[in-house]
């Protein structure tokens, strides 16, 4: 019986979920979902800096895996963000990543608007994919995360699965 929980939750956690969720709301205006070429097209001759990209390969038989990370600091200042990035998977936007130093006055204020609620997880949430958190990177910078749940969940399941 052991064995059988055991394979079970193996299984389970080793398995590759493509997310099938609409597009949803992220800051500044942008929806997840939304193409590398339909975000350039939006930013118009503002040129992005590229700071991450891993393309999949056609020759790899695992599913499609890609990812792109832009700076686009300059072409979208967004409130007190010292830097603004947009993070892509499989050429659709998943997050939008802002570099601030009030994390927590930044959250409360996206509170006090009263169409976030608190999740367990200490997220914000506004429809059931978007979520907003807050965390500080390697470089001891805070920073708040836009992203769309269902796409940050296909990614972790990718990397469950095949990584």
């Amino acid at each position: 019986m052991k064995w059988g929980a055991l394979a079970l939750i193996a299984t389970s956690v080793a398995c590759y979920r493509p997310c099938e969720g609409p597009p949803t709301q992220l800051v500044g205006g942008f929806r997840s979902h939304m193409t590398p070429a339909a975000v350039a097209q939006i930013l118009g001759s503002c040129k992005w800096h590229v700071l991450e990209s891993a393309p999949w390969s056609k020759e790899d038989p695992r599913p499609r895996y890609d990812f792109l990370k832009v700076d686009v600091t300059k072409c979208l200042p967004i409130g007190k963000a010292t830097r603004v990035e947009m993070h892509f998977f499989n050429d659709r936007l998943a997050g939008i990543l802002l570099v601030v130093q009030d994390t927590k006055g930044y959250l409360a204020q996206l509170e006090k608007e009263g169409r976030w609620q608190r999740g367990p997880d200490g997220s914000l949430r506004g429809d059931k994919a978007t979520h907003v958190w807050s965390a500080v990177n390697w470089k001891n910078e805070p920073y708040v995360l836009w992203e769309d749940a269902c796409l940050a969940e296909e990614s972790l399941s990718w990397i469950s699965a095949y990584a």
